[in-house]
């Protein structure tokens, strides 16, 4: 009989105020900041530092290379354009916070963007090399440019300055640039035709040739020399001159970390979310997505919320396991655990203990022994090791000691990147620096599986809930799902984002 599982797709991204693929912009009132958020468009309130809209793409067209990579804001109108990562450009007005069209024509992520002065064109450029002029009224392509051998950096509309015999008519130039060491530049004339505006396109009317002279020796010295001068000279005026102070009038920083997240883990009844960095544990509502705390700490690599989301583990970078107490959002205690870098934890499905795995080849087991009252009431506590290898957990306000044993070691020969225990807690697996998977009984440490197949280190595993399958991703961009009841490989997915 066929097992069946749950399926997860991408639900929501919370946390996000702006993205690095895109570039920030204000609108034409200049009252507030358009800002990507992936595949969104946040519009911030610059005074307030409220987000008051989110512009999102059609809900069938979600996902990771639906990216916002520019924005252009027309300067006559609430309108701008936002370029995706699929060659897509949408044109948005910001007042009503609907999207007016959708222009296909790039087949690379949209790199560049510009409006004209009237507002009437746009100018998109992509990695694919090409340059297209939209005609923002039709709402159509009016040219393609071709010429770079690179991507398109950005665009620039120019004024020639010069009046044609109808004052209505003016000749104006687009100018484009890429990776490529050329600009080009293209005039954009304009016509009455049978009382219709039409446009044409002459180009590329420069191109830009470097003629190079090699110095000598003797020569080059004496260009250093004189640069070194030079140098010198404008440090010694910037000395004396006096220094102006810049002040930071407005600001948005909100929620988000501000440095890659290394974990995230969920509580037991899905209500609270831990995220790590590396220098900051935060708690997030998964539901609404917004921040509840945000608490100063190491560099956090792994972490776990205990039942009754009372209290938090998180592993360091420097070996240590931190003590977080979620109500008052402090850092009860330190714990010296590992001699190496604490890379997981992992907890015992009995609810009464925990399972560690470092690179110092060591996975060390500890168990919570308390009075039921002691977890249950709002109590400060502070965790410690003692000689005994015992890790006691003290209750401060009322001296009554919460023991949490430290129970056993099992030695690995390599280090430990994931460990992962069974639901039945029948299995303990732990992932190697080897590339490599190794599964043990729990109670025994009997060796019982190696799973092999991964050419480059497991950063993340888990068990299926009946402890029948086991789920590996891998730094080689590989998934791979095994069964636990002969160790063979059932299916190897790539994923090549």
């Amino acid at each position: 009989m066929v097992k069946a599982y749950l399926r997860y797709e991408p639900a929501a991204a919370f946390g996000v105020i702006a993205s690095v693929d895109s570039s920030i912009a204000y609108d034409s009132s200049g009252k507030h900041l358009l800002a990507p958020a992936l595949e969104k468009v946040g519009v911030w309130h610059v005074r307030q530092g409220v987000c008051t809209k989110t512009l999102n793409p059609f809900p069938s067209s979600r996902g990771p290379s639906l990216a916002v990579t520019s924005i252009a804001v027309s300067s006559q109108s609430s309108l701008f354009a936002s370029g995706y990562a699929d060659g897509s450009i949408r044109i948005w007005d910001c007042d009503k916070g609907t999207c007016e069209t959708t222009l296909n024509g790039h087949k690379g992520a949209v790199t560049a963007l510009r409006y004209n002065k009237l507002g009437s064109l746009l100018a998109s450029g992509s990695k694919d090399n090409d340059v297209i002029l939209w005609d923002v009224v039709g709402e159509a392509g009016l040219f393609r440019l071709r010429g770079h051998r690179d991507q398109v950096t950005d665009l620039v509309f120019l004024d020639s300055g010069k009046k044609l015999v109808n004052a209505d008519q003016e000749e104006r130039y687009l100018v484009t640039g890429s990776t490529d060491p050329e600009l080009r530049f293209y005039t954009i004339k304009h016509d009455l035709v049978d009382e219709r505006s039409m446009s044409k396109l002459n180009g590329p009317e420069a191109v830009i040739v470097e003629i190079l002279r090699v110095l000598d020796e003797t020569e080059s010295k004496h260009k250093a020399k004189r640069r070194i001068h030079r140098k010198k000279n404008f440090l010694k005026e910037a000395a004396g001159s006096p220094i102006s102070s810049s002040t930071k009038t407005l600001t948005i920083e909100l929620q988000g970390h501000r440095s890659d997240v290394r974990s995230v883990t969920l509580s037991s009844d899905n209500t609270l979310l831990m995220s790590t960095s590396h220098n900051a544990v935060k708690f997030w509502n998964p539901s609404t997505g917004s921040c509840l705390r945000t608490i100063d700490s190491g560099y956090g690599l792994c972490g776990l919320i205990l039942p009754r989301n009372k209290y938090a583990l998180v592993g360091t970078k420097g070996g240590t396991i931190e003590i977080i107490d979620i109500g008052s959002a402090t850092c009860i205690d330190v714990v010296e655990a590992h001699g190496g870098s604490v890379r997981s934890i992992a907890t015992i499905p009995d609810g009464d203990g925990f399972v560690t795995g470092s690179e110092d080849h060591e996975v060390k087991f500890g168990t919570i022994n308390a009075h039921s009252n002691q977890i249950k009431g709002n109590c400060n506590c502070c965790i410690s090791y003692a000689d005994d290898r015992r890790l006691i957990l003290s209750n401060l306000q009322h001296s009554k000691p919460l023991m949490v044993s430290h129970v056993r070691t099992m030695q690995m020969n390599d280090d430990v990147q994931v460990v992962a225990v069974s639901p039945d807690a029948k299995y303990i697996a732990a992932a190697l620096l080897d590339c490599t998977v190794k599964v043990f009984f729990m109670d025994s440490f009997k060796f019982f599986l190696s799973l092999y197949g991964h050419k480059l280190s497991v950063l993340c595993m888990d068990i299926a809930s009946d402890g029948a399958l086991l789920v590996t991703g891998s730094a080689d961009k590989n998934l791979k799902i095994w069964g636990l009841d002969f160790g063979d490989c059932h299916k190897s997915i790539f994923c090549s984002c």
